[in-house]
């Protein structure tokens, strides 16, 4: 008897949501802040953007660490549409904002999300921040490095080409996040103060 064919379940994307990741964001300002602060023109760069929410947080805790006037960040995604959606800095609506509250605390936060957003039905992301943004088109599939970045945060990445072209985008001692680290790729790097997602280039 032929055995039955199992069917892949293919795997469901979600957008991320702003401060869902509240480990990945406290150690953002405790660990990766404190570097970037002895730079005087710190860039950081969130490839793969999508609907824009990490980079809006990334704004925010660079608000709330003085370094914002300071600071560019490059936010980039492969899909056009994606981009000019993201780089209008709005939420889709006050109760997105509202629902992100709790994550942002959890995440040390120092104040009040409504202190970096316009007032409204649906918030946006206070113009002093969204000037600090380079929004634009690139990927990581087929497109070379943009600048030399001192932090890259990297969610999402399959290939290994992606984390070569991270690796080559990073300034020295430059630090970058992600979830995976490639085998091929760990001899360039070192652990970043203990946090299991942070890694150093050294090489």
């Amino acid at each position: 008897m032929e055995a039955a064919r199992i069917e892949p379940v293919p795997m469901i994307e979600t957008e991320p949501r702003l401060f869902d990741r509240t480990d990945l964001w406290r150690a953002v300002r405790t660990k990766v802040i404190p570097v970037l602060r002895t730079y005087p023109s710190p860039r950081v760069w969130i490839p793969a953007c999508r609907n824009g929410a990490t980079a809006y947080a990334m704004g925010i805790v660079l608000r709330e660490g003085g370094l914002l006037a300071r600071c560019r960040v490059y936010a980039t995604d492969p899909t056009e549409e994606t981009v000019a959606r993201a780089a209008t800095g709005q939420m889709s609506s006050r109760h997105e904002l509202v629902a992100a509250t709790e994550a942002y605390r959890a995440a040390g936060g120092t104040g009040s999300l409504d202190d970096h957003f316009t007032d409204g039905d649906q918030p946006a992301l206070l113009p002093e921040i969204r000037e600090r943004f380079l929004f634009a088109h690139h990927n990581l599939a087929t497109d070379g490095s943009l600048n030399e970045f001192h932090f890259v945060l990297l969610e999402q990445a399959d290939e290994l080409r992606a984390f070569s072209l991270v690796r080559d985008s990073l300034c020295p001692l430059g630090v970058v996040a992600t979830d995976r680290l490639p085998e091929a790729e760990e001899h360039l790097y070192q652990p970043f103060e203990g946090e299991p997602m942070f890694f150093r280039r050294i090489r």
